[in-house]
């Protein structure tokens, strides 16, 4: 099966090669334009000296175009900072509000490593899940995972 190419990449290097070709085309007729002027033994007076350097500073500029955009910021991985309530019954089914930064495209919520009944992200800053069933007495740290990673383990639920 060929390779498929995503068509706006392929339209961004197919720009890139016309740019540098243009670069490379006013670089060659700088070069002439001197020499010839050498070989004629024209002045070099200030209007054709400003043109030369006018072309130098256009292919600078094309090439400069050619430079890769920085990339973004590596995304950051979630932090749990809060719950609401912070217990509620082994039997779970209980609703707790999970504060902290980093939860938009969360992937799961886990109770040390039970997964969460069900979550929902609210926003960037808050998921509502629904705690799985646990022993009484126990405390378990509250997980978010997003594709960029999982958070470090956070505040503790505990089953009353």
């Amino acid at each position: 099966m060929a390779d498929l190419v995503n068509p706006e990449a392929q339209a961004i290097a197919d720009l890139q090669a016309a740019v540098s070709d243009i670069g490379v085309a006013i670089n060659a007729e700088v070069i002439a334009l001197q020499a010839a002027m050498n070989t004629q033994g024209v002045n070099n007076s200030p209007a054709i000296e400003a043109s030369v350097k006018n072309l130098k500073d256009m292919a600078a500029t094309l090439a400069n175009s050619l430079a890769k955009p920085a990339a973004p910021p590596a995304a950051a991985l979630p932090v749990v900072t809060s719950l609401s309530p912070t217990s509620g019954p082994a039997a779970g089914g209980t609703s707790v509000t999970l504060t902290g930064t980093g939860f938009t495209g969360a992937t799961g919520v886990s109770f040390s490593g039970i997964p969460a009944a069900s979550f929902s992200v609210t926003n960037d800053t808050t998921i509502v899940a629904t705690t799985p069933a646990a022993v009484v007495g126990t405390a378990l740290p509250v997980v978010v995972t997003t594709q960029v990673g999982p958070s470090a383990v956070g505040p503790t639920w505990n089953y009353v």
